[in-house]
């Protein structure tokens, strides 16, 4: 008996699904753990693999398709295995075609129908014009006069502007058709005008990761005022205690602390004193958060993502550490579990390897903050009437004003300048 793909369920929160792609053809043998389809969550674009070997018998739904989860999609087995399939299954994005009502049956006259038949036409692809959008006799006469002719109505307008006979035309559409191409090839009228070809282009479909990151970045940029406030650190404090910590944690975990490190540790504890940020904007409801969970993004070569570590107040550098090269290592080397991106309650965007001084960020929705983390360079300032070369940074902190006044996310970059200038105080 043939066994049942479903669309499975990626995390907590997900009720539906939709298949970017198809990794295997029908009738190709599949062995256990091989990646079947591509598939697309609210977050990230992941692979379903085969539980067990055998070949993909059927698959139900083409690309592009949302389907809910649990819902089967596919089906394996034994080779040429015949598969039932239930009259039930229908795609969730199946739009109702011409002459139906909700997706159900075309209402067409006895006449209209008997028409279809002797032509073997099917009626979901005509429009009625009758009551209730009915399909008629004339509105199928109407199809296969359409069907029949040897033009496409566009080409036989050109045709007439440019006065073109089409006898004189061969037609290179389905079953000999004259199309548009085919009447401006014709003619070197000077009124066309020849799109212009661009040498060395290649042009590569918005699919994938890519797709998910269009989406909900155009989503969060549209739905949320976004507003930006921006302060300079004196990192001094900061790059002492870094030299000062990486032997200690490189010996406890195997690992360098970096400057994202401590900027999840101070941001997850300036958060804890300030937790009218670690809040987010639903259907009209205002999620208040008890727990501090922050992401970091971390840029793949199909785009960004952004892995979560949960509670990062209540643990100390050494588990922060552990956490994020963990994380780091298990998504670069093609481990993208969807429990890895959950959950988050803010992020941080650190561009601080590359030249760049300061930007400004774009909200990860649901959340309703993101930290853009800039480059540390030496710089003067004056200190005490002297000047002084000191390590500064630029931080800049974009935030939903729909639900956050600029009075608290000031008081949040205030508060988390001080933690980064005097980091001793994150330990009281």
């Amino acid at each position: 008996m043939a066994t049942e793909i479903v669309m499975p369920k990626l995390g907590a929160t997900m009720e539906e699904g939709m298949i970017v792609s198809w990794m295997a053809n029908e009738g190709d043998l599949i062995e256990e753990g091989d990646p079947i389809a591509e598939i697309q969550t609210d977050k990230i674009v992941l692979e379903v693999e085969a539980e067990t070997t055998g070949y993909l018998l059927k698959t139900l739904y083409e690309p592009g398709t949302t389907v809910n989860v649990h819902e089967v999609i596919a089906y394996m087995g034994n080779k040429n295995e015949p598969v039932e399939i239930p009259n039930t299954v229908v795609s969730e994005t199946q739009a109702p075609q011409p002459g139906t009502e909700n997706g159900a049956k075309p209402r067409k006259t006895p006449a209209a129908n008997k028409l279809a038949k002797d032509h073997n036409i099917s009626l979901s692809f005509i429009q009625g014009t009758g009551p209730n959008n009915r399909i008629q006799r004339k509105d199928v006469e109407e199809y296969l006069k359409q069907e029949s002719s040897s033009i496409t109505p566009l080409a036989k307008k050109i045709a007439e502007d440019l006065q073109v006979s089409p006898n004189e035309i061969t037609g290179t559409g389905h079953n000999g058709k004259i199309t548009k191409q085919d009447v401006l090839a014709t003619t070197q009228a000077p009124t066309i005008i020849k799109e212009e070809v661009k040498p060395n282009v290649t042009k590569t479909p918005l699919k994938g990761m890519r797709k998910v990151i269009a989406e909900r970045m155009a989503e969060s940029y549209y739905t949320a005022p976004h507003v930006t406030l921006s302060v300079e650190i004196n990192m001094s404090e900061c790059v002492a205690l870094r030299k000062q910590l990486i032997p200690i944690i490189e010996k406890e975990t195997g690992h360098r602390l970096s400057y994202n490190d401590l900027m999840i540790k101070a941001v997850a504890h300036t958060l804890s004193k300030n937790k009218s940020l670690n809040i987010s904007l639903q259907k009209d409801e205002i999620y208040q958060y008890e727990d501090i969970n922050v992401g970091f993004a971390v840029a793949l070569d199909e785009g960004l993502v952004v892995p979560v570590i949960k509670n990062a107040d209540k643990i100390g550098l050494s588990g922060i550490v552990n956490s994020s090269k963990q994380l780091v290592s298990n998504i670069k080397s093609g481990k993208l579990h969807p429990e890895y991106f959950e959950q988050g309650t803010f992020t941080i965007s650190n561009l601080g390897m590359y030249a760049v001084d300061t930007f400004n960020p774009i909200i990860n929705q649901p959340q309703s903050a993101i930290l853009g983390v800039g480059r540390i360079v030496e710089k003067p300032v004056v200190r005490n009437g002297e000047v002084v070369i000191n390590p500064t940074m630029q931080l800049s902190l974009s935030f939903d004003h729909r639900i956050i006044d600029g009075a608290p996310a000031a008081q949040f970059l205030t508060d988390l300048k001080d933690y980064l200038e005097n980091p001793m105080k994150m330990l009281v």
